[in-house]
């Protein structure tokens, strides 16, 4: 049966490990108290962004206008920006695959992922609804689809500046098709506060989901305040209303946090890891985000290469910043109430804040030159170019600097991947064996995720764990993280014997588990596999890897009935997972229901057009069915797929001879 993916870089329906590695265990609040007027009540509801517009309706339309206010929304008639009709197809010739976004009949737009064979015919085709959009459209859209409230990312986004359609970021490094999970750290950046249900970690409840980030990220959550305004006024409005957050009123240094709960991890430098038993969700506007997260980052950083949402990272880098004692922060160039592209922002912002402290020191181009670049200090001081994880677009660089190099050509190579804590102070702080795991697992997502990352050596995270693991109070995280890098090196008995300490330290450690199961079943040892595996879908009912691991456990534990129940409730909740359909179709071919199997194999293969065992299962399938010419083509993916396999050129031989005795 295909395996589930949590032993590699994916698991589930394709979550990516960086998301398992930096999930933290249960709720906290914030440690540290936060400064004067600067209300940070966790036990206050949100309420809205309606709630806010009765008494701030200019502000609050203009926020709305923002990129932050039209980050994610759903695609309609109405939205639609992007070209359905004539140039809609985007071909990748040398993957065999291809890509349309059309309008459906139905009402909305959906895309296909269209499976090629050698002739360039159609051989599979897996079409999903385009349900949300993420990006304000700036510099990229890209759209979520999912149902039953989970949400996935797509492949392909619309790139305004190039105009057209493209591959999202990342994706033309590595396809995840429609099958990368849109969890809890992904939306909590692009969206207002989305709550997933308990035992999920990319489902959420649609009836409630906001459109764009609103007023209470920066302000806090808002019931109290609306309370008192809308029941109880007072007669003269205090200087600071304990009620709200105005981050404008924090003091410096801890106004900027408020920003970098969203704009400080440069995707291609830095990893934010999430503090022990602290939840990213009980951040409150006024506390330190160091309460909540642990960020590293490569040293020494690369002047001309930089990620598109890491303007955070290279602000902090700026002298400007830190000789100003964080007086120079975002708000000082940005009014986050009104978009950088609109009219009503001044052409002089820029300079107007600079003069600030450079008023006594001139600028030294002639008046000529400073015109030519719209009397604007960025031009000359802030680099805009192409960030490494976004093209077709033109960012601003936002570590400013006195002399910057050109754009053009591709970004440099970095030089080390030696990383440091973006906060040393706070890291240093952190209790007991935290920054030896938080660092260490900064390093393992870099070493099994990033681009560069296969340059780092496996002593360096490890190390780092099992000085952790060492500690008089070892954390559980510790031996869970040295468990996962076992099994990204292949060793499955020494990531055995880390997952059960994992388990034993903390035996509510469900990655510890699932993980557990995984390496168990990947060494035939499934009988003990499969307690764990029941216990992980009691305590995860969302997560598709649980029902995928254990079918497999009953199926070879002569059960195939019991997994074939299995397999189609959770296809009843995850009609899209291409491994639990896969399963099911390979269970299909094994009990010589060959048309069903035939059916499965190719939706499964349609939705993730990666796996050789799906297209091997589907041309044997079609053998029996007494079909060899429709055998051929998924014989050869799967050739494709999986070079030099015997077995394939066997089923190739047989379909071209099967042929020929048909004639």
């Amino acid at each position: 049966m295909v395996p589930s993916r949590r032993g590699g870089p994916l698991r589930g329906r394709s979550s990516i490990l960086a998301a398992l590695l930096g999930i933290g265990a249960a709720s906290c609040a914030p440690s540290a108290a936060p400064p004067v007027g600067a209300r940070s009540d966790a036990g206050a509801r949100y309420v809205g962004r309606d709630a806010c517009l009765g008494c701030h309706a200019g502000i609050g339309g203009t926020a709305a206008e923002t990129g932050m206010g039209r980050a994610f929304y759903p695609l309609t008639r109405e939205t639609a920006v992007e070209d359905f009709s004539k140039k809609n197809r985007f071909d990748l010739p040398a993957d065999g695959l291809a890509y349309e976004m059309t309008a459906s009949p139905a009402g909305g737009y959906v895309m296909r992922q269209i499976v090629l064979d050698a002739d360039g015919a159609t051989l599979a085709m897996a079409e999903e609804p385009m349900r949300y959009v993420v990006g304000s459209g700036n510099h990229s859209r890209s759209y979520l689809t999912g149902g039953n409230g989970y949400l996935y990312q797509m492949p392909i986004c619309w790139y305004p500046d190039k105009p057209g359609w493209d591959l999202c970021p990342g994706y033309e490094l590595r396809n995840r098709y429609f099958n990368r999970e849109a969890d809890l750290s992904c939306v909590f950046c692009h969206n207002g506060r989305m709550l997933p249900f308990e035992g999920t970690s990319n489902r959420f409840d649609d009836r409630a989901t906001p459109h764009g980030i609103d007023c209470e990220r920066c302000h806090g959550p808002g019931e109290d305040h609306v309370e008192l305004w809308t029941k109880h006024p007072p007669a003269t409005p205090p200087e600071i209303d304990p009620t709200i957050v105005n981050p404008a009123k924090l003091e410096r240094g801890r106004r900027i946090h408020v920003c970098l709960q969203c704009h400080l991890g440069d995707a291609d430098a830095s990893e934010r890891v999430q503090r022990p038993d602290r939840d990213l969700l009980d951040f409150r506007p006024g506390a330190a985000l160091t309460d909540f997260v642990d960020t590293m980052t490569y040293d020494p950083p690369v002047a001309d290469r930089f990620a598109i949402g890491g303007q955070g990272d290279r602000l902090l880098l700026s002298r400007c910043y830190r000789e100003s004692g964080g007086g120079l922060d975002c708000l000082t160039c940005h009014d986050p109430h009104v978009s950088v592209y609109s009219p009503a922002r001044p052409k002089n912002a820029v300079r107007r804040a600079c003069l600030t402290c450079h008023a006594t020191k001139p600028c030294a181009l002639p008046i000529s030159a400073r015109a030519a670049r719209g009397d604007d200090c960025a031009a000359c001081h802030m680099r805009r170019s192409e960030p490494v994880d976004q093209r077709f677009t033109a960012f601003t660089d936002h570590w400013i600097r006195r002399r910057i190099s050109p754009p053009g050509g591709p970004a440099p190579a970095r030089p080390a991947l030696d990383m440091v804590p973006v906060f040393p102070e706070a890291h240093r702080a952190y209790p007991g064996a935290e920054p030896a795991l938080n660092l260490g697992r900064a390093y393992l997502v870099k070493r099994t995720g990033a681009v560069e990352g296969g340059r780092i050596p496996w002593s360096r995270p490890e190390a780092l764990l099992r000085e952790a693991s060492a500690s008089a109070d070892p954390p559980a995280d510790a031996w869970f993280l040295l468990g996962k890098a076992a099994v990204a090196r292949g060793d499955l008995a020494e990531a055995i014997g880390d997952l059960r300490e994992a388990l034993r330290l903390d035996p509510r450690h469900h990655h510890a588990r699932a993980n557990l199961a995984s390496a168990l079943i990947g060494t035939s040892r499934a009988a003990e596999a499969e307690p764990l595996l029941r216990e992980s879908i009691r305590e995860m009912p969302g997560d598709p890897s649980g029902p995928s691991d254990l079918s497999r456990v009953l199926v070879m534990t002569g059960r195939a009935a019991e997994g074939r129940a299995l397999l189609e409730s959770a296809i009843a909740e995850h009609p899209s997972n291409p491994t639990l359909l896969g399963n099911l179709g390979l269970l299909d071919a094994k009990e010589g229901r060959h048309a069903e199997a035939v059916e499965r194999l190719r939706a499964a293969g349609a939705l993730d057009p990666s796996i050789a065992e799906i297209w091997r299962a589907l041309a044997a399938s079609l053998l029996e069915l007494g079909r060899p010419r429709e055998a051929i083509p998924p014989a050869r993916r799967a050739a494709r797929l999986r070079p030099g396999d015997a077995s394939i050129a066997l089923l190739l031989r047989r379909a071209g001879e099967g042929g020929r005795s048909r004639r």
